[in-house]
């Protein structure tokens, strides 16, 4: 059985690979921030995932031990929550990219501005 997983994630594995290429057809080109800011992304997430870990085995420690799966389950579904969450609303403010289906920062920005050019801050006149 163990062999079966192991094949099928190997398949999966070589399939993505030979199917993967840069969003859009473009080529881009990463810069040493790209790099630094996706590495320090990515550390982010597993102190944040250890943390939440963490919460869930504290909090299971101070129930009864009938509510710890109830425990688990709160928590596990805290993970999901968040992590979508940070899909449609941290990854635009993150890294300023527009997807479907997401806020991003430049988004909220041109609106700001968009309604900053067309309100009127001309002084007031005089009525006769």
């Amino acid at each position: 059985m163990r062999r079966k997983w192991l094949t099928a994630g190997a398949i999966a594995a070589l399939l993505f690979g030979l199917f993967a290429s840069p969003a859009s057809a473009q080529d881009y080109e990463w810069t040493t921030q790209d790099i630094l800011d996706n590495t320090w992304l990515l550390i982010a997430a597993v102190l944040v995932l250890f943390m939440q870990a963490g919460f869930a085995l504290v909090e299971a420690g101070m129930t009864r031990s009938k509510n710890a799966g109830n425990i688990m389950m709160k928590n596990m579904m805290d993970i999901a929550v968040a992590g979508v969450a940070f899909f449609v609303v941290g990854y635009g403010f993150a890294f300023g990219l527009t997807l479907p289906l997401t806020v991003s920062s430049r988004l909220i920005i041109q609106k700001a501005r968009s309604q900053a050019l067309s309100e009127d801050h001309s002084p007031p006149t005089a009525c006769r």
